[in-house]
């Protein structure tokens, strides 16, 4: 639903959306007058927000204590946190705003020795226990995003349309479904880019950019692959450091076997051997993150691998230098 941040139209957006029965409520909007200097506004969106009970997230800033260890809690608004609404989280592990989000944090430990959950996260408690429960048995302090739609990948119900007699929404519309509230935006350049971030589909790979995904729509992609249990699993670090010395091992081999078999030839056969192998190795890691949703962090070993036939290049000179002087003194030994 998109939304300025003015209290009295969130109020009334709530109102109507309790209305059309949903399952869950997540309000993504931050006030930045805190508390406002309009008591009756603020009274309605209280009204509002009790009225929804458990059922309604509502998104807070969590602020680092002195030595970064544990957070504290900003609520939306004042009076909100008090039992009959659940704060969360919206921050994610970024301190660049211009970075590309990979990652969200599910919970983070509290000040008063409670644990601070992600918006997300708290919505599956009410959704989905198993699913909720199945994201805390991962035990991560991190989840890769797996990310499956745009802003347009969404159902939006303009706010207008919402408190109007709008053909778009009927007694059906929302039911039983779990509704994000907040700002959404269009991603053009005439809006201003805030709570918009940079993603993996970001199209542009490089050079100047729009983010191209909404914070609530984010939070949308998140809740999605909580629900749907669609994680992406990582390749473990010690896997990762046997594969890379497997491949490494196994390509020195084919190398020693073409130096030996082919003389004059073995730099661009060598060279060509390498550049087949690493695109036959991204062709796989793509494929592994396609069919099993598994992250495979080769960096390492596709390092290893563009420096072997350089690293083997240099074994050989130095093996044949010391075959041309094996006294080592730098001069040629001469017989009586």
């Amino acid at each position: 639903t998109g939304l300025q941040p003015d209290r009295a139209r969130v109020a009334a957006a709530l109102q109507r959306i309790l209305e059309l029965e949903p399952r869950a409520v997540g309000v993504d909007i931050l006030f930045e007058d805190r508390p406002s200097a309009d008591p009756a506004a603020d009274s309605l969106l209280r009204r509002a927000v009790e009225a929804y009970g458990d059922r309604i997230v509502l998104a807070m800033d969590r602020i680092a204590d002195p030595e970064g260890k544990s957070y504290r809690p900003a609520p939306l608004l004042s009076g909100l946190d008090n039992g009959f609404s659940r704060p969360a989280f919206v921050n994610l592990p970024y301190y660049d705003p211009l970075a590309t989000v990979r990652f969200f944090e599910p919970s983070c430990p509290g000040t008063e020795g409670d644990t601070l959950r992600a918006f997300a996260a708290e919505l599956a408690r009410i959704c989905d226990p198993r699913a909720a429960a199945r994201l805390e048995s991962r035990g991560g302090r991190r989840e890769r995003i797996h990310y499956t739609a745009g802003d347009d990948g969404f159902f939006v119900v303009q706010v207008a349309d919402l408190l109007s007699d709008s053909a778009v929404v009927n007694d059906d519309l929302l039911r039983g479904k779990v509704v994000l509230v907040g700002h959404i935006g269009n991603g053009t350049v005439d809006e201003p880019f805030t709570d918009r971030h940079f993603t993996p589909m970001n199209p542009h790979y490089s050079g100047n950019t729009l983010p191209d995904l909404a914070g609530l729509a984010l939070q949308a992609n998140v809740l999605r692959m909580v629900l749907d249990g669609n994680y992406i699993s990582e390749m473990p670090a010690w896997a990762n450091v046997l594969l890379a010395f497997l491949a490494c091992y196994a390509s020195l081999l084919v190398l020693m076997r073409i130096s030996a078999r082919t003389h004059g030839f073995y730099h661009p056969l060598a060279r060509l051997y390498q550049i087949v192998l690493i695109a036959l190795l991204f062709v796989l890691i793509a494929w592994l993150y396609h069919a099993f949703r598994l992250h495979w962090d080769f960096s390492l070993g596709l390092t290893a691998l563009a420096l072997a036939v350089d690293g083997q290049l240099i074994y050989f000179a130095i093996v044949e230098a010391l075959r041309r002087n094996p006294s080592g003194d730098g001069k040629a030994s001469h017989g009586h």
